[in-house]
């Protein structure tokens, strides 16, 4: 997955741009949609590796903007909690992030752009079970990839549709610490930016 989504990055990249947007250049706003664990971090691994199963995932705060031509930055503050069920056991994994990161941005026409982006920042994960006092958490690096298409249906305002993967490792058990890999589909609604 991780392969297939640098390659569509990279060969995009090298695409050539649809020229300078003399428009608005950037967007600011939320999103919401459920969140997909994939690979260890689902309930199909074992107790170390999550136990994971589909949950949510809110974006309270979903930037980017173009500096230049196609090229700029983003940056996005969310929350995802993913519930665990683990032979009966109830819990949630919480994941919270605050990241940064370059956009290339694709007008392909006046109504719809198309944004890459890559995100890298500070990530907090959280594990807790409902009949249990334990909890634990950890603080650490944490990445995202993602794609998005924004639709603008006025001329301040765009909807949106995000496609992302987030992953991080931290250390946040004895032994094995589970590597949270995570599909996050999205919706929401964005004020564009000047």
């Amino acid at each position: 997955m991780k392969k297939i989504v640098f390659l569509l990055l990279t060969v995009l990249a090298f695409m050539c741009t649809f020229g300078q947007d003399a428009g608005r250049k950037g967007y600011i706003g939320m999103m919401i949609g459920p969140s997909f664990p994939y690979e260890n971090f689902t309930s199909s691994g074992n107790f170390f590796d999550g136990y994971a199963e589909t949950g949510l995932n809110i974006s309270l705060l979903n930037f980017g903007y173009k500096i230049w031509r196609n090229l700029g930055v983003t940056a996005g503050w969310f929350g995802i909690a993913n519930p665990i069920d683990y032979f009966g056991s109830q819990g949630m994994w919480g994941t919270g992030a605050l990241m940064a990161g370059p956009l290339i941005s694709f007008p392909l026409n006046e109504k719809f752009d198309l944004d890459l982006k890559g995100m890298a920042g500070y990530t907090l994960l959280r594990r807790s079970f409902e009949n249990s006092s334990e909890t634990a958490s950890a603080v650490g690096p944490g990445y995202e990839a993602g794609i998005m298409l924004r639709y603008n249906f006025a001329k301040k305002w765009c909807l949106m549709m995000n496609l992302e993967i987030i992953n991080t490792r931290l250390d946040i058990q004895f032994g094995q610490d589970p590597k949270v890999s995570i599909i996050n589909s999205s919706f929401g609604i964005a004020y564009r930016l000047k």
